[in-house]
């Protein structure tokens, strides 16, 4: 008996450690989900609502258009809705357009503290507002409009939008290695369960070297290991399952489904981002 427990204490040893190697393996990739450090310095990240999201694109499509004051006007009502630092980058912009250096700073300036959306990352968007705010420093002396006239309409400015890609869906691929581990833990608990029966029934199926109440524990033990097994495997099973599904469909929706669009000028950019359920 004691050199069944001693042996079982080994065998459980090493499949908690071939467990523990299997899942080391989806670690790099569900590590690489965390936002990157200067996409989230000491700006929240928010989700925004379809109401948000939908007066954000109205107003992109002001702007493009040339439109700034309509622009401005459907921007204001999405900040009013909750504050977003895409959206007061778009109203910076829109409120630069039309000549208002005030109004546009201060949109700007609020970019770096206004709660953020995960994508396109903080840093990217507070960069945006920089380079917006040294052409203000360069073009404007005060709430006038720049030379040039009236630009609340320059459709000549209308120009079709560049998707830009999405980085690699990695919850799917975390979510597919992931399952991949368990599946192999799962394995790798039956053939524990099966070296917990060696010593008890050889070849002709025979108990052997134990008495008939060890021969039950042991049993009762590599079921138990069967059990896990099958349970790691079936909840692996779903979980690369899932992971595939995500893969498949970010790949297919491609221009249509969710995602971050810049409206890109010959003299402004807008960022327009748009979500599906």
């Amino acid at each position: 008996m004691r050199f069944v427990t001693k042996r079982r204490t080994r065998m459980l040893a090493g499949v908690l450690t071939a467990c523990s190697m299997l899942c080391a393996l989806a670690s790099p990739a569900m590590a690489q989900q965390e936002p990157p450090a200067e996409a989230q310095p000491e700006q929240e990240i928010v989700e925004p609502t379809e109401a948000q999201l939908s007066l954000n694109d109205d107003g992109v499509r002001a702007m493009i258009e040339g439109d700034y004051a309509g622009a401005i006007a459907q921007l204001e009502r999405s900040i009013r809705l909750g504050e977003i630092n895409v959206t007061y980058l778009n109203l910076g912009r829109a409120y630069q357009k039309l000549g208002r250096c005030a109004k546009a700073r201060e949109a700007l300036e609020k970019v770096k503290t206004a709660p953020a959306v995960q994508d396109p990352p903080p840093s990217e968007v507070r960069a945006v507002a920089d380079q917006y705010l040294a052409e203000l420093d360069e073009t404007c002396t005060g709430d006038d409009a720049p030379a040039g006239g009236d630009t609340s309409k320059d459709p000549s400015s209308t120009i079709e939008p560049t998707r830009i890609d999405s980085s690699p869906n990695m919850l799917g691929w975390g979510t597919a290695l992931s399952g991949v581990a368990l599946i192999g833990g799962g394995v790798a608990m039956h053939f524990v369960a099966e070296s917990e029966r060696a010593p008890v029934v050889d070849s002709n199926g025979v108990v052997t070297d134990v008495t008939q109440r060890e021969a039950a524990d042991i049993e009762e033990t590599a079921d138990t290991y069967d059990t896990i097994g099958l349970a790691m495997g079936i909840g692996g099973a779903a979980l690369a399952g899932v992971g595939t599904y995500l893969l498949l469909t970010d790949d297919a929706e491609g221009g249509s489904g969710d995602g971050t669009t810049v409206w890109i000028g010959s003299d402004n950019i807008g960022i327009s981002w748009t979500h599906s359920f």
